[in-house]
Parts: C-alpha cells; sequence; structure tokens
C-alpha cells in the first residue's frame, strides 16, 4: 500500500513538472509500477514455498515421532508378557489391561491415516492465497495492461490507471492475511 501512494505521489510530481519531458518521465514511472506489481505476485510466490516447506518440515516429524511411539508400544508390550510369568495374579491382571494397550499395526496404520489426510489438506490452507495471486496476476497481465493501452499518451488517464491497480492490490493484500 505504501508503495502504491508512493507511486501516485510520483505520478503527481511528474505531471507537475509539465509536458516537455514527460513521455519518459511516465514511461520510467510505469515501469516502476511495473516492477512492483512483480515483486507482489514474486513476494506471494516465496511466502507460499515457504509455507509448503515449513508445512511439510512439520509433516516429516511424524516420522520420527511415530517410531519413539511405536518402540514404547513394544517395550510396555514385552514388559507385560513378561509380567504374566510372575503369578497368576499378576497374569489375571495383566490379562484384564492388556487389550486396551494399542498394538503397533493398528496405531502405525491410524497415524498414516491422519498423515496422509493432512498431507492432502496443503491445498486447502493454500487455496485462498493462491487464488489471490492468480488473481492479481490476471489483473496485472490483462486489465492493467489493457487500461494502459486505451489511454495511450493520456498522462492523466495512465495515472488513473496505475492509481487504480495500486488500490486493487491493496484491497486484495488486505482481504489475504493468511499469513498473519
Amino acid at each position: 500500500m505504501f508503495y502504491g501512494k508512493l507511486l501516485t505521489v510520483l505520478a503527481i510530481v511528474v505531471v507537475a513538472k509539465g509536458q516537455n519531458n514527460s513521455t519518459g518521465q511516465v514511461r520510467a514511472y510505469l515501469a516502476a509500477n511495473k516492477s512492483q506489481h512483480d515483486s507482489v505476485l514474486k513476494d506471494y510466490d516465496s511466502n507460499l514455498e515457504l509455507f509448503k516447506q515449513l508445512y511439510f518440515g512439520r509433516l516429516n516429524t511424524i516420522d520420527i515421532q511415530s517410531e519413539f511411539l511405536f518402540a514404547a508400544i513394544e517395550e510396555t508390550t514385552r514388559s507385560l508378557n513378561n509380567l504374566e510369568f510372575l503369578g497368576q495374579r499378576n497374569s489375571e491382571c495383566v490379562s484384564k489391561y492388556k487389550l486396551r494397550l494399542p498394538n503397533v499395526a493398528d496405531t502405525r496404520r491410524t497415524i498414516q491415516q491422519c498423515y496422509e489426510n493432512v498431507n492432502s489438506t496443503l491445498t486447502s490452507y493454500i487455496g485462498q492465497p493462491v487464488s489471490t495471486r492468480d488473481r492479481l496476476e490476471e489483473y496485472y497481465n490483462y486489465s492493467y495492461e489493457n487500461a494502459l493501452r486505451k489511454c495511450g499518451n493520456n498522462n492523466d488517464c495512465l495515472i488513473n490507471v496505475v492509481s487504480k491497480a495500486s488500490d486493487y492490490t491493496a484491497t486484495n493484500q488486505k482481504i489475504d492475511n493468511w499469513m498473519i
């Protein structure tokens, strides 16, 4: 938003300086604005990539934690099996509670299903930011560029189109606060 206002101020300065060298100044202004649009899209791309890396990085810890869990279940099962041999009373107690312990195969299957579900939900988490990024790109490449062409060399029209593009960008970025 700051850049949009800055570019608008620069446009006003360009117009205020007069018409003698305004074509070159307006072209420089439009190039700076185009660069800002590219920067917005690049920022979305890098933030999305960073989010994906962090997301998958955290998912990968499930494998490590699962192995510790499986080892603990197996150790507990072995310990209970050994307790059964200590006498009838222990055997009855272990038999009573042993079935409540999870087994490794069922636990592994449940964790794998959860992992697959979470892994597949990434698209829904980043759907809105991807959509916003795509809308911005489409706006910059088509609506904005077409509006600039229609303006021709009319500086007031060009400045108005750039101002509208800045407002459009700012509005879409306010709506898309997914990184907060």
